[in-house]
């Protein structure tokens, strides 16, 4: 399966990171815009997120930032491996590995004893 997702204006690709767990993706991205005028410098950063699931595992996970554009493709398997990492190409520089750690919030989650999401 590929997916390309346009990175907006002004994200390097350097501040580009995805992580993947078995059926889902997360990306995260920085944007920085610099000024300077009459002496004076200006910067401001900006941070976006975005996330996809699927109902299936995700395998052989490779992602590819170009022309800012991400690259991202992966075969479809049943939901039996562990995590992963996924190997980051940007260009013509070197490959950034970028390792992912299972997110959890317990904010989010209902499970036994006092919820703090739903209240039971």
């Amino acid at each position: 399966m590929n997916i390309t997702f346009n990175l907006p204006e002004g994200v390097d690709p350097n501040n580009v990171e995805i992580k993947h767990e078995k059926n889902a993706y997360h990306m995260k991205y920085k944007t920085e815009t610099k000024d300077e005028k009459d002496g004076v410098s200006f910067s401001s950063s900006s941070y976006g997120y975005f996330s996809r699931s699927f109902p299936f595992e995700i395998k052989n996970p490779h992602a590819e930032v170009k022309e800012n554009k991400l690259f991202f493709s992966f075969d479809r398997g049943e939901d039996t491996s562990d995590l992963k990492s996924i190997p980051i190409k940007n260009g013509n520089s070197k490959e950034k590995i970028v390792t992912n750690k299972k997110e959890t919030d317990s904010n989010t989650s209902c499970s036994s004893g006092k919820c703090q999401h739903c209240g039971k």
